[in-house]
């Protein structure tokens, strides 16, 4: 996948863009790191066109058990969970070394997580699915070494949470109208709208 990075001065942030579509690439801000920005595109989102279907990026102010998270942000209109894999060492690095908001945020395309669905919701069973998919991908995928750092990531933070794993953000998808629901949610922290297209 190709990635152009601009600086978008509304937006204050770097925006990256798909260079295939020239759609915009989601990005999450990480719970405890300290930001000089912190974006709350979600407000935009609710006041665009209502005939276009919309993604947003939610990062989370504290990372959340699958449970708990469940009964916060619910499953209608979310469609994947950005699981912690990141080690106590690596947030060390990150709010030590990286002055740059744009350095310290995590690209949608290299986030670790799962899909959800209202068919399908979150549960904490599927937190141990995605932990025993990561363990079998780690033996065969051609991304072993980043499985494995992942891997290592979630074994070091479920120790806090009893064995669950963490979310940290949430991929939701709707039109403006639907999307309002999560507005007024005091545990989201950043927003940032990815893709948008038209519904019809």
């Amino acid at each position: 996948m190709i990635e152009v990075n601009v600086h978008n001065e509304k937006a204050q942030r770097m925006v990256r863009y798909n260079d295939f579509n020239n759609e915009r690439i989601i990005d999450f801000y990480y719970p405890g790191l300290s930001y000089d920005y912190l974006p709350d595109e979600l407000d935009t989102a609710v006041g665009l066109d209502k005939n276009t279907l919309i993604e947003v990026a939610l990062s989370f102010k504290e990372p959340m058990t699958v449970e708990e998270l469940s009964k916060k942000l619910g499953y209608e209109y979310v469609n994947w969970l950005w699981v912690d894999t990141t080690t106590v060492a690596q947030m060390d690095r990150m709010a030590k070394e990286l002055n740059s908001d744009s350095l310290k945020t995590k690209g949608g395309g290299g986030a670790f997580g799962f899909e959800v669905s209202q068919e399908y919701p979150y549960s904490k069973e599927s937190g141990q699915g995605f932990i025993q998919t990561l363990e079998q991908l780690s033996k065969t995928d051609s991304h072993k070494s980043s499985i494995k750092e992942a891997l290592k990531g979630v074994k070091e933070n479920t120790q806090s949470s009893k064995g669950e794993i963490r979310i940290n953000g949430a991929v939701v998808t709707g039109s403006a109208a639907e999307l309002r629901r999560f507005q007024d949610l005091d545990f989201i922290r950043a927003s940032v709208i990815g893709a948008t297209v038209d519904k019809y």
